[in-house]
């Protein structure tokens, strides 16, 4: 909490206000979520980052015994830095799960990962050039497998022959 007291009052006020913020709205991220897993991860993880802030603030002004955790986003620190972002991916990849955050980029081409729709050209003279076509596909030919021929004194079997494709160009 050193930045509050450099801050002073309003500072140390803007720091609990924000941390308020990332807590309601990692619950609303876990409460709008339906699978299982993303909801239990959503609230676990903004519990862990709240009770992380809550124990730092409370020893900070006297109220907890010195544990040495640092203040999320806050305090400078090597692996709580790594394991806070870690956090917040989570937190944002539960998010973009979110039904109404699937919908939306349903909607809208070129945001959902993996869409093969290209996004809307900004003026209608702008277009890209084609690439120039690749010239006439192979031709394909069928032929059909010439059928086994009975050995000995065995009866000759009649089945289907499998038709093989074979591409020439």
């Amino acid at each position: 909490m050193r930045r509050g007291r450099q801050s002073g009052l309003l500072g140390a006020r803007a720091v609990v206000a924000l941390f308020v913020v990332l807590g309601f709205t990692g619950l609303r991220i876990a409460a709008r979520n339906v699978d299982p897993f993303n909801r239990t991860g959503a609230a676990t993880l903004t519990a862990l980052l709240l009770g992380q802030a809550f124990i730092n603030i409370g020893y900070v002004i006297g109220l907890l015994p010195v544990t040495g955790i640092t203040l999320p986003l806050i305090s400078a620190g090597g692996n709580s830095v790594e394991v806070t972002m870690l956090a917040f991916g989570l937190l944002a990849n539960f998010a973009r799960h979110e039904p109404a955050a699937l919908a939306a980029l349903r909607d809208k081409p070129g945001l959902a990962r993996g869409s093969s729709d290209p996004p809307p050209h900004p003026h209608p003279h702008h277009r890209p050039v084609a690439a120039p076509h690749p010239g006439p596909p192979p031709r394909v030919e069928v032929r059909r497998c010439p059928r086994p021929r009975p050995r000995g004194n065995a009866p000759a079997i009649r089945t289907q022959v499998p038709a093989r494709v074979w591409a020439t160009r």
